[in-house]
């Protein structure tokens, strides 16, 4: 990140700490075949 933009190196909505890690809860765990068509889903849209 330090060569692309050494500001966002200390941002922690890009790397969060982990006291910030401690705080956050998951909002649904995905299984497997979920997870798969969503990340063929974001694939697609990236691709475009």
């Amino acid at each position: 990140m330090a060569d692309i933009d050494p500001d966002l190196v200390d941002d922690p909505w890009i790397f969060p700490t982990p006291e910030l890690l401690a705080t956050v809860s998951e909002f649904m765990t995905l299984g497997v075949e979920t997870r798969m068509a969503y990340d063929r889903q974001f694939q697609k849209a990236v691709h475009m």
